[in-house]
């Protein structure tokens, strides 16, 4: 199911470019700088990339770096008065900075938030749980990154002197 899915996100794509008129080759392009943070580093990491080269942002020896930090909190999440299911509220903030490494000054600097919840069984030894809560960190993660990615194609980013 999964390759299946892939396979038709990636026809997508390519119909899409295919059919698109060129972008601006002197759009800017960017390099992505280390993210910490294990395998939810990796993940950001790896979606920042890919949807990067796919609006053809990504140029690993550009000197306009974007610097990464995020955190992923969770907390008990109720919306019901007779408390019949509990929930976990997953929030995810990542912090997007770049930098001209040429100039030495700020290029842009935002914080992005998004929240989802999922409904938990009361054990550890449910594997639903971890899978929810990895999968949504993912969502979360991915959401953020287009949302970023659509606010650098549609503006042209200058040296913040004062900042």
């Amino acid at each position: 199911m999964f390759k299946i899915k892939l396979l038709t996100l990636l026809f997508l794509s390519f119909l899409i470019s295919s059919c698109a008129p060129n972008i601006q080759q002197s759009q800017i392009q960017y390099s992505v700088g280390y993210i910490e943070g294990e395998l939810d580093g990796l993940n950001i990491s790896n979606i920042l990339i890919q949807n990067m080269k796919l609006i053809n942002l990504y140029d690993k020896n550009s000197p306009y770096k974007i610097e990464t930090q995020f955190t992923h909190e969770q907390s008990l999440y109720i919306i019901n008065i007779d408390k019949t299911s509990d929930r976990e509220k997953i929030t995810t903030n990542i912090y997007f900075k770049i930098i001209d490494e040429q100039k030495n000054c700020i290029l842009y600097d935002n914080k992005f938030q998004i929240s989802q919840f999922y409904i938990f069984a009361d054990s550890n030894k449910f594997l639903s749980n971890k899978a929810a809560l990895d999968k949504i960190k993912y969502q979360n993660s991915e959401y953020i990154i287009k949302k970023l990615l659509s606010q650098l194609a549609n503006n042209k980013l200058d040296c913040d002197l004062n900042g």
